[in-house]
């Protein structure tokens, strides 16, 4: 077996953090915004059955490439605006299918989840029948 040898300062944390600040600093409130647009929109969304999992699959997406797209964009100091945001949807087939990619995952785990309580509530059922 071969030794990994560890290296101090691979990776400058605080640097990735100011180099992000100094990133979003110029336009805070627009990157405020976009982020509190979005959290909005998720909890709302949450709260309507079976539609976090549609959110995850076909909206989520294209917005994480909109936020990408404004983040590059001011990386590579041009222009951006808040209507960038929304330029995710542009791709939004290959963002669909990563989104369904991504949640393969919670798709099984609904479904599981959803057999589980179905199972659950036949035994209370055939209990009740027994007493």
């Amino acid at each position: 077996m071969t030794n990994i040898e560890f290296q101090r300062g691979a990776i400058d944390a605080s640097g990735c953090v100011s180099g992000g600040w100094d990133l979003i600093k110029s336009n805070y409130w627009m990157y405020f915004g976009i982020t509190a647009l979005f959290v909005v929109a998720s909890i709302v969304l949450s709260c309507i059955p079976f539609i976090p999992i549609l959110f995850q699959i076909f909206v989520m997406p294209p917005i994480t490439i909109g936020i990408f797209s404004v983040l590059f964009r001011a990386k590579r100091n041009e222009p951006v605006d808040f209507g960038l945001f929304f330029k995710g949807f542009d791709k939004f087939v290959p963002a669909m299918v990563i989104g369904v990619i991504h949640s393969i995952p919670s798709i099984i785990f609904l479904i599981l989840n959803f057999a589980l309580n179905i199972g659950s509530f036949a035994v209370e059922i055939l209990q009740g029948m027994n007493k």
